[in-house]
């Protein structure tokens, strides 16, 4: 039986040790396996022939050291264990002495509290027996001395409200007047306190006039002008009326905060001024509304009424946001950097998210709670995304602007500043490459909408921007043929310069078409890139090419007409001055010839100074010239010429439509006179000359202009009344010399 005892307290006491200690019952049924060394079936030898067994040397070596390790960890951890539980003992023991020291200290402390108590018992009832005579007296001149307290407050009411106003503590004065005069109204029928009830009023009066007063006056902050409608409404004024007002006053004030940020200085920064535009209506707009929900809303019973003092507040919110919506989007587009616009719209975003549910990352805190309605959410959602996209929009708008003017600056650079050592086509290839780089630098800024930002709150509108992107690049190339197409002028002869700068036009054209057309197309290809957009937004390469192509096709052949114009005036003038009746004997070419050929040379330097790399065109040979053999072509030249078929953007084809029209008008004004021997060997002379020099010039046209030149000759013996021709060995005599001459210069 004491065995028995024993062991169970063994077992109470191992118990307790284990919760003080926190350990915890393994769970898991002890391991049967001899070769187990923490079971308890553990056998030594076996597990020890066993390693024999199965390891050899180095990891029996490499076991005895992990066991060796082990047995130490263990050791010193039965070590620490047993120097934790004598410090614990030790602790328990000092323990134990303090508590019996303590307890035979308390029961002499608790007989002291008790005769104290009996002490403070006895005072106290001796303390009621002499003060219970007197205590009804007391309590009854209490209650004189606050009724007379309360009269004299009733009667210094009036002077209590009027300091009070003179101090400007009008809440503590309607707090004063609310108190005396429900007192002032009850007893009323006593003429002293009608008196006192009249004075208050007409002082109440005034308050009403000064508070009414700062609520229309908008210099005073929506905290001040909250307090006074707040104070009315406590004196029982009208509140349709009030709140009208409210909003009126309020409408005003915010009106001038944005007023004032309306028209910036030229030196401000934009984005500071909307931070500080954003900052000033934002928090006192939505102050206002906050006031006006806990003033108005909140306290309005009927429903009705209600209703339409909300109607009255969101019409207020609509109309002062339409004004900011102008303002910042008038401020935002002012920054001449699109980085800075980007800035400045995450801004405008950031601010605005704030106020209706966007499902969007973006900056807390930097507003104020207010819970508008959710009508007025939606109208700041959807005008937020409209003011975003039309600010984009815009932007756009301005950089296609400014690149139209660059390229027209460009252009009339390119055609009017004459440059010492530089060919017409260095010229414009210079000026190619200044618009391409120009359109390069454009559509990088439009890269900017299309990189990730915080909130990607432009990522919406992406896609339409791009749409606008590829509208606003056709309309650039339509601007620019315009550009181009205004000077075709028809009304005069262009002198040299002027016809340099056609030909620049026309060079450069061709260059924007091979070179400007694939970098506007690559770049647009990038931005769809970034976009990350599936629609098949695409320029047409092909529509550009022939629109290019169409416009210096159309402005060669204004160059070929007015040069062909102007050789054949001075073909005209050289034929009608003359009396081709009565010539003298020809002696060479005439001047009016050699000053045709002169011009005919200056606008093939210029021809060649714009198409350096010339096509050449097929030579077509012809027959030696002999007028009686063109007899069988004249039904050649019975049919109009076709002078722009085919259009080929060469120096030989230039030059060979220019004197084709030249050759046909001289055929035209000889028909028109009548000549004599003379006139028609001058005339000889003149074709001859004119025909060596111009084949020459352009060979691949030998046998178009000798057709020509024949024709020419005939017209002009059909036209002799004496069509006697002198001889070819003559004809070349007379000419040697200037020929010899103007072949050189070729």
């Amino acid at each position: 039986m004491a065995e028995g005892e024993a062991g169970r307290r063994r077992l109470k006491n191992r118990d307790r040790l284990k919760e003080f200690y926190g350990i915890q019952e393994d769970t898991k049924q002890p391991s049967q396996e001899p070769g187990d060394i923490d079971g308890s079936a553990f056998d030594s030898k076996a597990y020890f022939e066993n390693l024999l067994e199965t390891k050899n040397l180095k990891q029996l070596i490499d076991n005895d050291n992990k066991m060796f390790s082990e047995i130490k960890q263990l050791d010193s951890a039965m070590k620490r264990l047993v120097y934790d539980n004598y410090n614990k003992f030790i602790s328990a023991t000092e323990t134990i002495r303090t508590m019996k020291t303590n307890v035979e200290n308390m029961e002499d402390e608790m007989n002291r509290l008790s005769e104290n108590m009996e002490k403070i018992s006895s005072s106290s009832d001796q303390l009621n027996t002499t003060l219970s005579e007197r205590r009804a007296k007391i309590e009854q001149l209490s209650s004189i001395h606050r009724l007379l307290q309360k009269l004299q407050f009733l009667t210094q009411l009036p002077s209590r409200l009027r300091k009070g106003i003179d101090l400007e503590a009008y809440s503590q004065t309607v707090k004063y007047y609310k108190t005396g005069s429900s007192i002032l109204r009850r007893y009323s029928n006593l003429p002293s306190f009608q008196t006192i009830l009249n004075e208050c009023d007409a002082v109440i009066v005034d308050l009403k006039k000064i508070l009414y007063s700062r609520i229309g006056d908008s210099k005073y902050s929506v905290t001040i002008v909250s307090e006074s409608v707040n104070l009315l409404l406590e004196l029982e004024e009208n509140s349709i009326k009030l709140r009208n007002q409210y909003l009126s006053s309020r409408k005003v004030a915010l009106e001038q905060t944005l007023n004032a940020y309306a028209k910036p200085s030229a030196n401000s920064d934009s984005n500071t001024t909307l931070m500080k535009l954003n900052e000033a209506f934002m928090f006192n707009f939505l102050e206002t509304y906050r006031n006006y929900d806990a003033l108005f809303l909140e306290k309005e019973a009927n429903a009705k009424d209600k209703e339409s003092a909300i109607d009255i507040l969101e019409s207020f919110t609509r109309e002062l946001f339409i004004m900011y919506f102008n303002i910042t989007r008038s401020t935002m587009l002012q920054c001449k950097d699109t980085a800075d616009l980007i800035t400045g719209m995450q801004t405008f975003h950031s601010y605005l998210s704030q106020l209706y549910p966007s499902g969007h990352s973006r900056a807390e805190g930097m507003l104020p709670t207010v819970p508008l309605s959710k009508s007025i959410q939606h109208f700041l959602q959807d005008n937020t995304a409209e003011q975003i996209n039309g600010i984009a929009s815009d932007r756009l708008e301005q950089l296609f602007t400014s690149l139209q003017s660059s390229v027209r600056a460009l252009i009339n650079t390119a055609i009017t500043e004459t440059v010492e050592g530089k060919t017409l086509y260095v010229r414009a290839k210079e000026t190619a490459e200044a618009i391409s780089e120009t359109i390069r630098t454009t559509l990088g800024e439009m890269r900017l909408f299309f990189a990730p930002s915080d909130g990607d709150f432009l990522s919406r509108h992406t896609s339409s921007m791009l749409a606008k992107i590829h509208v606003k690049i056709q309309q650039f190339f339509l601007y620019l043929t315009m550009v181009i197409a205004e000077y075709q002028r028809e009304d005069q002869i262009p002198d040299t310069q002027e016809f340099g700068g056609l030909l620049i036009l026309v060079r450069l054209l061709l260059l924007m078409d091979s070179q400007v057309i694939p970098t506007v197309s690559k770049s647009l290809d990038m931005l769809k890139q970034l976009a990350s957009d599936d629609n098949e937004f695409t320029i047409s390469e092909n529509e550009l090419h022939n629109r290019l192509k169409k416009t210096a096709e159309s402005l060669i052949q204004h160059c070929v007409k007015l040069c062909s114009t102007k050789l054949s005036l001075m073909i005209w003038k050289g034929i009608d001055t003359a009396n081709w009746l009565k010539t003298k004997e020809a002696k060479g070419p005439r001047s009016g010839v050699e000053l045709v050929l002169d011009e005919i040379a200056s606008m093939t330097k210029f021809i060649s100074s714009a198409f350096e790399s010339d096509k050449l065109l097929p030579t077509a040979r012809g027959t030696p010239h002999n007028p009686r053999r063109a007899e069988s072509q004249r039904a050649l030249f019975d049919k109009k010429i076709q002078i722009y078929e085919n259009v080929d953007f060469s120096k030989s084809w230039i030059l060979t439509q220019i004197i084709k029209i030249s050759i046909k008008a001289f055929l035209e004004y000889n028909r028109l006179k009548t000549f004599g021997r003379n006139g028609l060997q001058q005339m000889q002379v003149d074709i001859y000359f004119m025909r060596k020099v111009l084949c020459s010039l352009v060979e691949p046209a030998q046998g178009l202009f000798n057709s020509l030149f024949d024709e020419v000759m005939l017209a002009t013996m059909e036209r002799c009344v004496d069509p006697i021709l002198m001889e070819e060995s003559v004809i070349v005599t007379l000419c040697d010399i200037k020929l010899k001459k103007r072949l050189g210069e070729i």
